[in-house]
């Protein structure tokens, strides 16, 4: 059936495009993503974590909590990264994968 489907150019995705390096400049400098100000720590915290974790827009975000994150260290360049402790099963990545790949979220050098 999906075989099918793509024969009539209707099984195709159209991902959003990637956000510019330009853009997220502008968005992390703006009022809004100031982590100096309560609203602008969470709304950093809420688009990073988007921008790095989801893959399938905010299906799982009702059971995330703190204890889904964890910090590791990369032992070839020192800087720290976040990932998810577990990765949820999706219609794509299921327990039984060869390749386990998680998002990460990398600790920026500057300070």
């Amino acid at each position: 059936m999906m075989a099918e489907l793509k024969r009539e150019g209707l099984g195709t995705i159209t991902h959003h495009p990637v956000i510019d390096e330009s853009d997220r400049t502008k968005l992390y400098t703006s009022i809004y993503l100031n982590p100096a100000t309560p609203s602008g720590l969470f709304n950093k915290v809420h688009f990073d974590i988007r921008l790095y974790f989801f893959r399938r827009g905010c299906e799982n975000i009702t059971d995330m909590t703190k204890n889904t994150f964890v910090i590791r260290k990369d032992l070839k360049t020192g800087l720290r990264f976040v990932t998810k402790d577990l990765d949820e099963m999706t219609k794509n990545h299921r327990e039984c994968d060869k390749e386990n790949i998680s998002p990460i979220m990398p600790e920026t050098s500057d300070k």
